[in-house]
């Protein structure tokens, strides 16, 4: 990636070396392109690689098409400086040979994502409109890490790949239940994979070997129906309010997550397990309650 800075009233150019593109804004002034300087790789069956932005970086370029006098409002400004503070580094991964919004192994390119868990759609679109959207990686917010360890019988490796769904994410107290678009609050999807890695020639590229692995999927989020925190003082628990129609969405947010694994090939049950605590008397339980008619 080249930039520019001026040094003495000339423009000297800037290299700045990386593993990927991320995502682009372009303003009146300048274009600015985020950058994947620091990787780390974890690799996964069939030869495929997932990899953690361990640092990122905004390169700046001048706008060479810049009118004279061409400038951004306060508005954009702070907006633009509120994007550069967002934490990428260590909470984002990708990956340039297979699939990672779907369940380990997606039939789909890298590039035929699913659009929930796709954290850079916007960030892309510079990209898309010019018709080089394989240019810009598919960026992920979670958590993307594999171990190979050793027992009796040999060694195998364990993977696990948890993926934040964009359809309702937030701070504590703020993302709770359902939203208007059947999104749960902070929606987390979790793959386990273990597998006995396999000689394989490496020059093959990824895809090359088959691997029996073993995938085991859960996801965990706030009780999918509507539901608020109200919070009254900073030293008292908050106060949970259900909503007077808690159930619209319900419907729409379970068939979702039907579609998605039974378009897998997954078949079986779908089952709602349920982790708050039940009091006699506490307004926990009555939220409980709602959970288990959803």
């Amino acid at each position: 990636m080249v930039s520019e800075r001026l040094c003495g009233g000339k423009s000297l150019p800037k290299v700045v070396r990386g593993h990927a593109f991320l995502g682009m804004v372009l303003t009146p002034m300048q274009a600015m392109v985020l950058v994947a300087v620091d990787v780390r790789r974890d690799p996964l069956p069939a030869g495929h690689m997932m990899c953690t932005v361990v640092r990122s970086q905004w390169v700046k370029s001048h706008a060479s098409c810049a009118k004279f006098g061409s400038s951004i409002n306060k508005v954009d400004e702070t907006g633009l400086e509120r994007l550069r503070e967002f934490a990428v580094s260590g909470h984002h991964m990708y990956s340039e040979t297979v699939d990672l919004t779907r369940p380990f192994p997606s039939q789909r390119a890298p590039t035929d994502y699913d659009p929930e868990y796709c954290w850079n759609q916007w960030l892309a679109g510079p990209f898309e409109r010019a018709g080089l959207r394989s240019c810009c990686v598919v960026l992920l917010q979670g958590l993307g890490c594999s171990r190979t360890m050793s027992c009796t019988g040999g060694t195998f490796s364990l993977a696990l790949i948890t993926r934040k769904s964009i359809a309702n994410p937030g701070t504590r107290y703020n993302s709770r239940g359902l939203n208007d678009i059947a999104g749960a609050g902070n929606e987390l999807e979790s793959e386990q994979l273990v597998w006995a890695p396999a000689a394989s020639d490496a020059a093959s590229g990824p895809g090359s070997t088959r691997e029996a692995f073993c995938s085991h999927i859960w996801r965990r989020g706030t009780v999918p129906v509507h539901w608020r925190h109200e919070l009254t003082s900073s030293v008292t628990a908050p106060k949970i309010i259900i909503s007077d129609r808690p159930y619209d969405g319900v419907d729409e947010f379970v068939f979702e997550c039907c579609q998605r694994y039974t378009a897998l090939g997954m078949s079986g049950n779908i089952t709602f397990v349920n982790l708050l605590r039940c009091d006699t008397g506490v307004c926990v339980c009555v939220r409980a309650r709602s959970h288990a008619r959803a």
